[in-house]
């Protein structure tokens, strides 16, 4: 059992084709997005049904692939774009000691809907939080 999820001994979900084709058309598409994170429903999910792209996107999540970001609107990006999102914010509680959702949109050259998400998610990993107002935030200490 891992997780909620009972396996049969020496079960490993299949790395088939339909899997790295899916793998391939969702990386792509969150890659061109960059830090305009996307939520499900804008991914395009060309020939593949629903619920198979959806069980493999899940399946990216538990490889740490792909992470879901944001509380309000859940959405999703590759885990390296939020690697270095991470890294940036940490090199910039190293001089200051407060950022604010305008200042992660204009570090990362997104929305206000993708800048809350992305500090929300840095919340979650202990990186930031919240300092009373909701647009603002601290290194988590």
């Amino acid at each position: 059992m891992e997780e909620g999820y009972l396996f049969l001994a020496g079960f490993a979900p299949a790395h088939d084709e339909t899997y790295e084709k899916v793998r391939e058309l969702l990386e792509s598409q969150m890659e061109k997005a960059g830090f305009e994170l996307l939520r499900f429903s804008e991914l395009n999910l060309e020939k593949y049904p629903e619920n198979t792209v959806l069980d493999l996107l899940q399946l990216l999540i538990e490889e740490k692939e792909v992470v879901k970001a944001g509380l309000e609107i859940e959405m999703v990006t590759l885990a390296s774009l939020m690697m270095e999102a991470r890294e940036k914010v940490e090199a910039y509680f190293a001089e200051n000691d407060l950022i604010t959702i305008a200042q992660i949109r204009d570090m990362f050259a997104t929305n206000r809907k993708s800048a809350k998400s992305i500090l929300e998610y840095l919340d979650t990993i202990k990186v930031t939080k919240k300092l009373g107002a909701e647009t603002e935030r601290v290194a988590y200490r």
